[in-house]
């Protein structure tokens, strides 16, 4: 079993090759061999966050910049893996603290 920094290391590798497709803990703690609830407590001892946490925030950033880049929320939504734009909307509110059309406002600004 790795210690904690090289799992926490191996979980953010494996998110930035996945998390376009992959927003479950369970599937990276899965591929690590890990309880999710093991990738979670390290994570929060070494980074500061739940390791859901941290896919949430890596989506908030690349939902950001496609939104930016002008693409529409449904192309944001099937780049990013969710399966209707409606999804995509209620996740950036909820994750994101402001809708899709006030992230892209706020980052042109």
């Amino acid at each position: 079993m790795r210690d904690g920094p090289d799992t926490v290391a191996a979980f953010l590798t494996a998110l930035e090759d996945n998390y376009r497709y992959n927003h479950d803990v369970a599937f990276y703690a899965h591929a690590m061999r890990l309880h999710p609830d093991s990738l979670t407590r390290w994570t929060r001892r070494l980074v500061g966050s739940s390791a859901k946490r941290i896919i949430s925030d890596r989506l908030c950033r690349e939902c950001r910049k496609l939104l930016v880049e002008g693409h529409s929320t449904a192309q944001v939504a099937q780049a990013l893996g969710f399966s209707d734009p409606h999804y995509l909307s209620r996740f950036v509110r909820r994750q994101c603290g402001r809708t899709a059309s006030q992230l892209r406002r706020a980052s042109r600004a």
